[in-house]
């Protein structure tokens, strides 16, 4: 069975960081910047321009490949985004009350069918990474080490402020790849 180094185990030695918990909040430190800045308004900063690099990405994509699919069934661009935007609207809510919320077919349906065009997609998006950026912003610090369980495992509030910047990067890579099946091999065109 693989045994984390000493180093993991007391977490790392960046000045700035307080290790205390480490291992238990999964690799997350609480963040104490010599600036400042609370560790919400860093994952706030950098899920607001993960989102730019994410739309960025969107608006490369040619209008006749918004709804293609490599293979006839694997997901297009759009239901990526439309995806995007879910995910940020749930733990912007998931935040707000503390509680998981499970997913409502009904509700994504009604999603789907009012996010069917780029533009009612990305307004859509931009609202819920919005909504998302603010409850994370608003997160009181008390809350941060509070337990938080989703259905296939229970971390920290702070480890989970993350989900929302990774889940955007992911799909963005994703769009990328897509962009690459096409033809467009020009990163930023």
């Amino acid at each position: 069975m693989w045994e984390p180094s000493a180093a993991v185990q007391s977490g790392p030695s960046i000045p700035g960081y307080e290790t205390r918990g480490w291992l238990q909040n999964a690799g997350f430190p609480r963040y104490n910047s010599p600036m400042g800045m609370r560790l919400q308004e860093a994952v706030a900063l950098r899920t607001e321009r993960a989102a730019e690099e994410f739309l960025s990405a969107i608006a490369r994509v040619p209008d006749d490949k918004l709804e293609w699919s490599p293979n006839g069934d694997a997901r297009t661009p759009l239901d990526i985004l439309q995806e995007c935007g879910r995910v940020n609207e749930r733990w912007a809510e998931m935040l707000e009350t503390g509680q998981w919320i499970t997913w409502k077919q009904d509700h994504i349906q009604d999603l789907i069918a009012r996010t069917s065009t780029r533009e009612s997609a990305v307004a859509y998006f931009s609202a819920a990474t919005e909504r998302f950026v603010a409850a994370v912003r608003d997160l009181p610090d008390a809350r941060l080490d509070e337990p938080f369980t989703a259905p296939w495992r229970t971390a920290s509030t702070a480890e989970w402020l993350m989900h929302a910047l990774w889940h955007i990067s992911y799909h963005e890579g994703q769009i990328n790849y897509i962009q690459t099946l096409y033809g467009d091999w020009e990163y930023g065109s």
